[in-house]
């Protein structure tokens, strides 16, 4: 069983990174367009768009949180275009500039489809994007 979960998040500001969560891996924006327009254009699992939370500081965050036994490539295309490497049961919280963006994920070393939805992203706010896929 599959569940995507874009769900509420409480304030941050305490929560950062694990520091055993790789930095975002350097690709260049085109790249990264050009990966996502890929995923798009094939069979894929949805991303439900993650509510937006006030940020008391100002900020305009994404956090991905990977629940899973599984590490995931995660692709956002938009004002911030991002490629990381999320491993198992750790999550990456990124500052990122707002407007609109594309997602897309891949679960490495299981033979299932991407996972691709939209994001739109507010001044101020942060949003929260929880990924929980069983091990099988």
């Amino acid at each position: 069983m599959l569940v995507i979960a874009s769900i509420f998040a409480p304030p941050l500001a305490a929560q950062q990174p694990s520091d055993q969560t790789p930095a975002a891996a350097p690709a260049s924006p085109e790249k990264i367009k050009q990966e996502v327009d890929k995923i798009k254009a094939g069979r894929t699992l949805t991303i439900f768009p993650a509510p937006g939370t006030a940020d008391a500081g100002g900020a305009t965050m994404l956090r991905f949180d990977n629940t899973s036994p599984f590490s995931l490539i995660v692709l956002l295309s938009g004002p911030t275009p991002q490629r990381i490497e999320l491993l198992p049961e750790r999550m990456q919280t990124l500052a990122i500039l707002p407007g609109s963006y594309e997602i897309a994920f891949t679960v490495v070393g299981r033979d299932l489809p991407p996972f691709y939805g939209k994001q739109t992203v507010e001044p101020n706010l942060r949003y929260l994007h929880k990924f929980v896929i069983p091990g099988i």
